[in-house]
């Protein structure tokens, strides 16, 4: 009969190490992966946020609800979309009654995961007019 150190063989050896390692680099890519998607879902919110911001300022200073009467929409929304890490791409305003502005927005350098990865950069529109009250 054989002993029990006889009935392994020894092609074996490592196997375990192997597979440890190749399961902790799974994990490992699997975290930076859901890293870099929870980076840029907050990229995306940050810049819809930003775009619905700056439809709101353009609107209201097309309406003259503004902090300094005469300045033009657009430039309004485009300092704004600056204070919010974007650059304003495309900004329409319809005056009238009930003016209103339409936005679009795309986010500049990110200090997150998409700062470095050659990822788009996210990109929204929003638009923005008169409150509408009771009839």
């Amino acid at each position: 009969m054989r002993g029990l150190g006889e009935l392994r063989g020894t092609g074996e050896r490592g196997v375990s190490t192997a597979l440890h390692l190749g399961v902790l680099a799974a994990g490992v890519a699997a975290g930076v992966a859901v890293l870099i998607w929870a980076d840029a879902s907050a990229e995306h919110s940050r810049t819809a946020v930003s775009a619905d911001l700056a439809a709101l300022a353009a609107s209201d200073t097309a309406r003259g609800l503004g902090p300094v009467p005469g300045q033009e929409p657009c430039a309004v929304a485009s300092e704004v979309a600056r204070r919010h890490k974007t650059v304003l791409l495309e900004c329409q305003v319809l005056s009238g009654a009930g003016a209103s502005a339409q936005v679009r927005v795309r986010a500049t350098a990110s200090d997150g995961a998409a700062g470095w990865l050659p990822l788009a950069r996210a990109e929204t529109s929003a638009w923005a007019g008169e409150p509408q009250v009771g009839d």
